[in-house]
């Protein structure tokens, strides 16, 4: 049998590339588990931003719905009451002092630029 220095000079250099392929093997997989990490932890946030967007989506489509809602319920009143005050604001009968109603009656003549009211 040899001794050990014989046998550790003879296999110096195979043990020593074999310990640099194997320990740059385990670097290389360290370095690709942790890329892959990454990306998977990239491609999971991406997913939580696109639930958080359609969900915010969502929210203001009900929200804006039912501000539609209000406005379709609410808005006719409110013209009946805005035209009818608008009316009364702008009055302009008594300057012109003719009731307006006869202005534009069906029994209107309109004969040399005249109106004459019957």
């Amino acid at each position: 049998m040899l001794p050990k220095r014989e046998i550790w000079r003879r296999h110096k250099r195979n043990v020593y590339v074999t310990l640099g392929v194997f320990g740059s093997g385990y670097i290389f997989y360290k370095l690709y588990e942790a890329h892959r990490r990454r990306l998977s932890d990239l491609e999971r946030e991406l997913a939580s931003e696109r639930e958080n967007d359609e969900l915010l989506k969502a929210q203001m489509q009900s929200h804006f719905e039912s501000i539609q809602r209000i406005a379709d319920t609410t808005l006719p009143h409110a013209m009946i009451y805005l035209s009818n005050r608008v009316v009364e604001e702008l009055d302009l009968l008594h300057l012109t002092g003719l009731p307006w109603h006869h202005q534009y009656s069906a029994t209107t003549n309109y004969t040399s630029g005249s109106v004459k009211i019957h």
